[in-house]
């Protein structure tokens, strides 16, 4: 009867400690893959960012393109082309955080605008051309544009 006494405690402080083991495993791994979990997010957001940004950048360029060239088609004479901008992505993104087909997608771009870039037409054009300009001195002084002036 003596040992019956002495062994419930002990039992009962063994299963206790085991309890409060597990539980505590089970927090520290809950805690860990909720910190994991987070650290992922911010990571998959900044690449998000990054990439945005440099897309932005890309588009805001063309359109500056874009408007350049409307101003300059309607100026008479002699014509060359403008330069096209080029789409330079971050080296670096973490293109793990990216769904698959969308990095195809982006780094897909990349290789569109350079082949674009290759099919379009250089140096001079005839005068009347509608996709030509005139050179950057000639515009600044005709139409005193100064965003237009080679710096």
């Amino acid at each position: 009867m003596a040992n019956e006494v002495l062994a419930q405690p002990a039992l009962w402080g063994a299963v206790g400690g085991l309890v409060v083991a597990v539980f505590n495993q089970a927090f520290t791994f809950w805690k860990e893959h909720r910190h994991r979990r987070d650290e992922h997010q911010r990571e998959r957001t900044r690449t998000a960012l990054t990439v945005a940004v440099a897309l932005e950048s890309f588009a805001l360029d063309c359109a500056n393109c874009i408007e350049r060239i409307q101003v300059l088609r309607k100026l008479p004479g002699p014509f060359s082309h403008p330069d096209f901008p080029a789409l330079e992505m971050p080296a670096s993104p973490d293109w793990r955080w990216v769904r698959p087909h969308l990095a195809s997608e982006i780094l897909g771009l990349a290789l569109k605008v350079k082949a674009s870039h290759q099919q379009l037409p250089k140096g001079p054009s005839l005068p009347g051309s509608p996709n030509a300009r005139p050179d950057g001195d000639e515009l600044c002084r005709r139409k005193s544009l100064v965003r237009f002036c080679p710096r």
